[in-house]
């Protein structure tokens, strides 16, 4: 079984909105999904592409409503760079979950991110049926229940990386493997990469130390490292933030 926290990285340091479960399947060679939003979400707080899910008894969408809305987040086999995008996240063959893990099930539908669970020892999941039939669902407060625990793990130093928000950076060496391949690929910067790069001029012209930045604007020292290494995905109300740290000006332009 494998389990992520869903966390919509537009708000920064938002508690993750919900759970989704994997687990392999005796009839699906693929695996089997089952998505579950926590007690504490309000639908002003959801998009639309988890919505449905307050509707849902125990917050649970259906095992068919979770793959759909899993597998829309994972680039198809069928795409014509295939291979390209399994090489950029240190992959050597095509499997559904390893590349929605290794892409943090990023849409353009939204800003949800998936961010796969380190649980600590002692935690045991209840049984879950993920058979496709009506009855399939996590058992009720099953997302709180992890998130809590892992929580409280975390706090204890128990774990080294559990849920992160927008930013964090994952305690992971097959992560780190995966970049170091990925980095080995030669590629346009992208905007991330070309944003960060100005930052750390910016910074650097102002004789600022990164712990000094982070500071004025708000943020963590590592949230500003991943931002200035272009491996961040900031919003424009944090890069308003550094910019007024820096007694800067953010301007956006798109140019054909």
């Amino acid at each position: 079984m494998r389990i992520f926290a869903i966390a919509d990285a537009s708000k920064r340091k938002a508690d993750p909105i919900g759970v989704l479960v994997w687990q392999p399947s005796e009839t699906n060679r693929q695996g089997c999904f089952l998505l579950q939003l926590t007690q504490a979400c309000t639908e002003r707080r959801l998009p639309l592409s988890v919505s449905f899910c307050m509707q849902r008894e125990g917050r649970c969408a259906t095992p068919c409503e979770s793959e759909d809305w899993a597998r829309s987040r994972i680039v198809p086999e069928s795409r014509h760079n295939i291979g390209e995008v399994l090489r950029a996240n240190g992959l050597n063959d095509y499997d559904e979950i390893s590349l929605f893990a290794a892409c943090n099930g990023r849409s353009s539908d939204d800003d949800l991110l998936a961010y796969e669970l380190d649980l600590p020892e002692g935690f045991h999941a209840a049984a879950i049926s993920t058979e496709h039939d009506s009855g399939a669902a996590l058992p009720p407060l099953f997302a709180d229940e992890v998130l809590a625990h892992v929580r409280r793990a975390r706090r204890a130093g128990k774990v080294h990386y559990a849920f992160v928000s927008l930013g964090d950076k994952r305690d992971d060496s097959a992560h780190g493997e995966r970049a170091s391949k990925a980095a080995r690929i030669p590629s346009p910067p992208s905007a991330a990469e070309r944003i960060g790069k100005q930052i750390r001029a910016a910074r650097q012209e102002a004789g600022l130390t990164q712990i000094q930045l982070s500071a004025r604007a708000g943020i963590t020292q590592t949230v500003l490292s991943r931002i200035e290494s272009g491996k961040g995905n900031p919003t424009l109300g944090l890069l308003e933030d550094i910019a007024a740290a820096l007694d800067a000006r953010l301007e956006v332009f798109l140019r054909l």
